[in-house]
């Protein structure tokens, strides 16, 4: 019995906060969505002729032309200048050096303390 007290109570504090105008307002603006719902869904079902498909595809198609400049008109220049096609032998040899004495690393004496 306890239980059907407080649910009355609780519905009677509901119907407290709510008035008859807000509810008939938010009734009318599902109303309004409904039908706008139902109109788009009427456009999406009906079928283009074939005019307007292909004015619908030729339209694509310029877009993408343009979109396709627009992105091509900020790219940069590629270089038109050729690599050689070997190191000459002087770098090569430097090269090959510096490789030898970045990998020769001194090893630390017996009684030498270590870096951290």
């Amino acid at each position: 019995m306890l239980g059907l007290s407080l649910g009355n109570d609780v519905l009677k504090n509901l119907n407290k906060e709510m008035n008859i105008e807000n509810v008939e307002k938010l009734m009318l603006e599902t109303s309004d969505a409904i039908e706008y719902q139902n109109e788009i869904s009427a456009l999406l079902r009906s079928n283009l002729s074939a005019d307007d498909e292909d004015q619908v595809i030729e339209e694509l198609n310029a877009l993408r032309a343009e979109a396709l400049a627009e992105f091509n008109e900020r790219l940069p220049n590629a270089p038109t200048t050729e690599l050689p096609n070997s190191i000459p032998a002087s770098e090569n040899r430097l090269l090959q050096e510096n490789e030898q004495a970045e990998d020769i690393s001194p090893e630390p004496e017996k009684n030498e303390p270590l870096l951290a």
